[in-house]
C-alpha cells in the first residue's frame, strides 16, 4: 500500500468527510489569526511582557526576586525596593526548561502554544467520554480554543494572560482525568499546579470533593487527592513566605499597576465587594461590542462596524454556544458542576479587575472548563446544526475582532494610521 493509500485508508478510518473540513478549517483561521494577532502585537510593541520568562531565568540562580536593573515596568510588586511577580510561580517553573535552551525571557509565549494544545487535546478527548462523533469533537475544538476567551489569552504574550491560559488548560486536564482513569492523586497533582497559577483554581477541588462524597468511595482515594493539593499550598506558601514574610500574603495589594486608572478607581471600593458584582455581571452577560460610526454625525455605520474595548464583551457574544444552556440542564446529575461553578464565580464577580484590559470576559476562564463539560452532557451526545452555526458565528467574530480595541483588523486588511482612520494594509 502506498503513502496515499495509506491516507486515504486513514481519513475513511476516521470518518473524515467534508463534514470534517469545515471544522479543520475554522481552527486553521483561528490559529492564523492568533498567531496574526500575537505577531502583530510583539513586533508592534503592544504585548511584550516578559514577567514570566525573568522569573523562570531567576529561578536557576535560586532568586525569587526580579532583577531590579532588568524588570517590566507594570504588574510587579515594589515591596522594600525589592520587585516581586505577583503571579503564582507554576507557569515560571514550567517555564525553567525552556529559558535553559532558549534564552531569552520572551520565551513565556509558548506558554499560551502549550496551553492552546493542551486544551483543544483536552476539550477532545472530554467530548469523545460523552459519545461524540469524530466530527463534532472537532467542533468542540473549535469551540473552546476559537470562540472562547482562551484564544486572546493564549495568542497575546501579557503575562497574566499567559497564567490563565495555563490554568485553564491545567483545569481541563483534570477534568479528562477525572472521566477517565480517575487516578485521585494525579487529579490531586494538577488542582495543585492549577491553585499555584491561580490561588482561585484551588477551589475546583470543591468538584472533585463533591463527586467523592457522591460517589461514595474510600477515603483512601480522598487522600490520595489532598495530599498533592497540601503539598502544593505548603509550596506556595513558603514561596510567600520567603519573599513577603507571610504565609498568605501573594503581594498583589503592592501591584504597581493598582495605582493607575482605572484600577485606582476600581480599587477604593475594596478588591473583593459586592459592590463589584453588577459591574462583572454586566460585562459577562450583557456587555456588547461598541459601533463604529461614520463621519459627520448621524447613527450610520462604517465598515467594519464593530470594535471591542479594554473592557471586554459578554461571554454571549464570542461564545453563543452557550445559550444553549438556556435550554436547561440536568441538575440532578449536574448539581456538582453546577455548584463548584457557583463558588467559583464568587470570587470573579466581586472582584474589583473585571479583567481590564481583555477580549471578553477573561475571568470567565476560571469556572468555563465546568461550564463546557455541563454542555456537552446536556447536549447527549451530538450538535445539530444550530449548534454549530453558534459555535461558527463566536469564532467568525472572533477571528475578525480580536485586535479591533487597537485599531487593527488583520484578517480584513484594516490598520489604524493616525490622522487617517483604517486604511488597508499589505494584501
Amino acid at each position: 500500500m502506498n503513502k496515499a493509500s495509506r491516507v486515504r485508508s486513514w481519513l475513511r478510518s476516521r470518518d473524515v468527510t467534508w463534514k470534517i473540513l469545515v471544522p479543520w478549517l475554522l481552527l486553521l483561521v483561528g490559529c492564523l489569526a492568533g498567531m496574526w494577532g500575537g505577531w502583530i502585537g510583539e513586533n508592534w510593541g503592544f504585548f511584550r511582557d516578559r514577567h514570566l520568562g525573568l522569573m523562570a531565568q531567576r529561578f536557576w540562580q535560586w532568586k525569587v526576586s526580579l532583577n531590579p536593573m532588568n524588570r517590566p515596568e507594570g504588574d510587579v510588586v515594589d515591596y522594600f525596593a525589592n520587585f516581586y511577580v505577583y503571579f503564582g510561580p507554576m507557569t515560571s517553573l514550567l517555564l525553567m526548561p525552556v529559558v535553559l535552551v532558549w534564552k531569552s525571557a520572551q520565551s513565556q509565549i509558548v506558554l499560551g502554544l502549550g496551553a492552546m494544545v493542551a486544551s483543544l487535546v483536552a476539550s477532545y478527548k472530554l467530548a469523545e467520554r460523552w459519545g461524540y462523533k469524530e466530527v463534532d469533537r472537532w467542533w468542540w475544538m473549535v469551540f473552546v480554543g476559537v470562540s472562547t476567551p482562551l484564544l486572546a489569552v493564549c495568542a497575546f504574550n501579557l503575562s497574566a494572560y499567559q497564567v490563565q491560559a495555563v490554568g485553564f488548560a491545567i483545569m481541563l486536564v483534570s477534568l479528562v482525568e477525572y472521566y477517565g482513569k480517575r487516578r485521585w492523586w494525579l487529579i490531586g497533582l494538577l488542582i495543585g499546579m492549577a491553585g499555584m497559577t491561580r490561588m482561585s483554581l484551588y477551589l475546583v477541588a470543591v468538584f472533585f470533593g463533591l463527586e467523592w462524597l457522591k460517589s461514595k468511595r474510600k477515603m483512601q482515594s480522598l487522600v490520595m487527592m489532598v495530599i498533592p493539593v497540601v503539598v502544593s499550598v505548603g509550596i506556595l506558601g513558603l514561596y510567600n513566605q520567603r519573599r513577603f514574610g507571610s504565609f498568605w500574603e501573594s503581594g498583589y495589594a503592592g501591584n504597581v499597576t493598582l495605582k493607575e486608572y482605572p484600577m485606582v478607581a476600581n480599587v477604593k471600593h475594596g478588591f473583593f465587594s459586592w459592590e463589584h458584582v453588577p459591574a462583572n455581571l454586566y460585562v459577562m452577560l450583557l456587555k456588547a461590542p461598541d459601533p463604529i460610526f461614520a463621519p459627520g454625525g448621524g447613527y450610520v455605520l462604517e465598515y467594519p462596524y464593530l470594535k471591542v474595548d479594554p473592557w471586554g464583551f459578554s461571554l454571549l457574544v464570542g461564545s453563543p454556544l452557550l445559550l444553549l444552556l438556556l435550554r436547561g440542564v440536568n441538575w440532578k446529575k449536574d448539581w456538582t458542576l453546577l455548584v463548584t461553578t457557583a463558588v467559583m464565580a464568587v470570587p470573579v464577580l466581586s472582584y474589583f479587575g473585571i479583567g481590564f484590559s481583555q477580549f471578553g470576559y477573561r475571568y470567565g476562564l476560571d469556572f468555563l472548563p465546568l461550564v463546557i463539560v455541563v454542555l456537552m452532557k446536556n447536549l447527549r451526545g451530538s450538535l445539530g446544526w444550530g449548534a454549530k452555526g453558534l459555535i461558527l458565528v463566536g469564532t467568525v467574530f472572533n477571528c475578525v475582532y480580536l485586535m479591533s480595541g487597537l485599531g487593527i483588523y488583520p484578517l480584513l486588511n484594516l490598520y489604524s494610521v493616525e490622522g487617517r482612520g483604517l486604511v488597508g494594509g499589505w494584501w
